[in-house]
């Protein structure tokens, strides 16, 4: 069988600094069915994030994936974060993660997550609770809220088919439901907001997150991910009228690839997240390699889907 030639990069960029690492082998089928490419052999960088994690927790990462934050100019720590998810079921993985000095030698900080996280793979029903103010959130206003999710499920497959995926690694199905601020005793509350849809008539049980948004024209806040899947999003934007259909995209926006994105288990200290601005990892807050969306060993399947991620044995 002839080998065909293949080139990947993983490019790291900012407004001073492009690194890219291109990967080039040859792609034949392993006993597993899976497309493998020959690997070249790992960087210096690469090795030094093998030996923190096999130093750190102990686990085989063979082919790490690894986002780079050296713009001095923009970072105020120059440094080099990592990820590894293992998955415990169809829906949960355990996680680690370091940050570490840009040789990747020197370790910042680290994380085993005491708890299994949700895996950022599949599909999520979600209940979003939309707390009616007639000022700025009323029924007309679902209308370009629904677009907004729209347009998140096709950020996801936007990103999938770039990748040759045939499917979204990650979508949502919506349900929302419209109701009175007098009708929730606390919209901060997961209790206070499954209690008011069930009061509606809606069965709850089967949702992965539930979303309180609260565009409350007499308060100025922001949003959180709570225990249990639940998220909260309040008028971070000050608005005192209509939001605009862009704007109801930068609520969808904060929503899904941000505080649904610390549920998969990206921290409060965001130091996943590029800290020079630019367009390498958008719509995504996160660089979506952080996530496992992409492949990094070379088996053409991203990790976060991967029976063998990063390389590990079989």
């Amino acid at each position: 069988m002839r080998a065909c030639q293949r080139e990947r990069t993983l490019r790291c960029r900012s407004s001073s600094l492009s690194l890219t690492i291109a990967l080039v082998g040859a792609t034949t089928v392993g006993s597993s069915g899976q497309r493998e490419t020959a690997q070249p052999p790992l960087t210096r960088v690469e090795l030094a994030v093998t030996a923190a994690y096999e130093r750190e927790f102990g686990e085989v990462v063979a082919r790490p994936a690894i986002v780079s934050n050296t713009d001095g100019n923009q970072c105020e720590e120059p440094h080099l974060a990592t990820t590894a998810y293992f998955r415990t079921s169809s829906s949960s993985a355990r996680l680690v993660y370091l940050v570490t000095t840009p040789d990747g030698r020197a370790v910042i900080r680290k994380s085993r997550v005491a708890s299994v996280v949700i895996i950022p793979a599949g599909t999520f029903r979600v209940l979003v609770v939309m707390v009616r103010h007639q000022a700025t959130a009323d029924g007309a206003d679902l209308v370009h809220w629904e677009a907004a999710q729209a347009k998140i499920n096709r950020d996801h497959a936007a990103f999938a088919a770039s990748r040759g995926l045939a499917t979204p690694i990650v979508s949502f199905s919506n349900t929302n439901l419209l109701l009175d601020a007098r009708d929730i005793a606390d919209p901060k509350s997961r209790s206070s907001i499954l209690a008011a849809a069930e009061e509606k008539g809606l069965q709850t049980a089967s949702f992965q997150f539930i979303v309180a948004i609260n565009i409350d024209s007499a308060r100025s806040e922001g949003g959180f991910a709570g225990a249990e899947g639940f998220v909260y999003m309040g008028n971070y934007g000050r608005w005192s009228r209509p939001l605009a259909a862009a704007e109801w995209v930068n609520v969808a926006n904060a929503v899904y690839h941000h505080e649904v994105a610390h549920h998969w288990g990206w921290p409060g200290t965001h130091d996943w997240a590029r800290c020079a601005s630019g367009p390498t990892d958008s719509p995504f807050i996160v660089p979506p390699i952080l996530f496992g969306w992409e492949d990094v060993d070379g088996d053409s399947v991203p990790e976060i889907l991967d029976r063998t991620p990063y390389g590990r044995p079989e």
